[in-house]
């Protein structure tokens, strides 16, 4: 977004005070918004033991395409309710970025009015889904299969890999050829799909404390964080990017180990290693391009990544199956988000090369 030309007035931006003259306000709103984010999760893990009345009664988990949080009968109204609060929230989400593009807003390091909305919007509607859970529990998962919820979050996550290709490189930093028009496409409207991964995903879960779902309400706070910090050089900073593309291998193997210990699977055995080794892969193999470290520390990290894959396999070390390792678990996670880069990237390539080719013959 930050390349779209920026028409704003002195009145759009909020003028930092006296304190905030060595701090940026985006940066302050970064800070508290972490420390707003924290506050949440506690909330949210203090008020579960309420949930019992519902949490009692949940079906047994039925497998992978099950979801276990979810009442064992559907009441239309409070799925209505559920569905129009969701609603509300994206169309709200979706005007913020809508008018910001339409003000033409350039990069600064301030607040502009528009984030502040976002920002308190979002933590309006963060409470709402609180309360919504302590008072229905049952959130869209009633209604959805699991894998529209995972399946958006795999999409956002090789969106972010086209944009950052110019900058960091493809894959080992290996750049490829996405036209100009493929880029800035996905640079502009990468809010509005974003945003609806987000918040789809996050009106998706009940606020309920285990470990995996407050870990992902954490990561899912400090997404929509990212989202209301739109057109500051917080939202394009390289670590701060990097961090919240990273931070989704810790989510992965919680929710794994959950899961395991669920169906009384030992944890060597379950899909942790999986989830963790292939969003890790993807620092190694992509992200880290982007930081500007020397070769020397990219060495580093890629030998501890190794070392860490030889104790996980080994016999002496944690002694995860071998046969694992040779059907290549670890490289699951990189082939399907590079491959579905690659999809966008030159599908978007033929798209242009399809309208120039019309635009010729006419």
């Amino acid at each position: 977004m930050s390349s779209v030309e920026s028409h704003e007035t002195e009145e759009d931006v909020i003028k930092p005070s006296s304190f905030s003259k060595k701090i940026n306000s985006a940066t302050i709103a970064l800070i508290v918004g972490i420390v707003v984010s924290l506050l949440l999760i506690l909330a949210i893990w203090l008020l579960t033991p309420n949930l019992a009345r519902f949490e009692d009664i949940l079906l047994p988990d039925q497998g992978a395409a099950w979801y276990f949080w979810k009442l064992p009968e559907r009441n239309s109204w409070i799925l209505l309710s559920a569905w129009l609060l969701y609603a509300i929230h994206q169309i709200f989400i979706w005007a913020t970025i809508f008018l910001a593009q339409k003000n033409k807003y350039k990069t600064t390091s301030e607040l502009k009015k528009l984030n502040y909305f976002s920002l308190f919007g979002n933590l309006f509607f963060i409470l709402l889904h609180i309360i919504h859970t302590q008072l229905f529990y049952d959130k869209t998962a009633q209604d959805m299969p699991v894998w529209t919820s995972q399946g958006s979050v795999i999409l956002m996550l090789s969106i972010i890999i086209v944009m950052e290709t110019p900058r960091r490189g493809f894959i080992l930093g290996k750049k490829l050829n996405f036209k100009k028009e493929v880029i800035k496409f996905f640079r502009k409207y990468h809010g509005y799909y974003i945003s609806w991964a987000l918040i789809y995903t996050f009106w998706f879960h009940p606020a309920t404390g285990t470990l995996a779902h407050i870990w992902g309400f954490f990561y899912m706070f400090l997404l929509l964080l990212q989202g209301s910090l739109m057109y500051t050089k917080i939202h394009t900073n390289k670590y701060w990017t990097v961090i919240l593309e990273s931070l989704v291998a810790i989510h992965g193997a919680l929710v794994a180990v959950w899961q395991a210990q669920a169906a009384g699977i030992a944890l060597k055995d379950s899909m942790w290693p999986m989830f963790f080794l292939g969003f890790a892969a993807m620092f190694v193999l992509a992200y880290m391009y982007g930081l500007g470290w020397p070769k020397y520390v990219q060495i580093i990290i890629s030998s501890i990544y190794v070392l860490f894959m030889v104790w996980l396999y080994s016999s002496w070390g944690y002694g995860r199956d071998f046969s694992k390792l040779i059907s290549f678990e670890f490289l699951w996670i990189p082939i399907i988000l590079f491959g579905i880069a690659l999809a966008f990237g030159y599908g978007g390539n033929l798209i242009v090369k399809l309208k120039k080719s019309s635009k010729t013959e006419a």
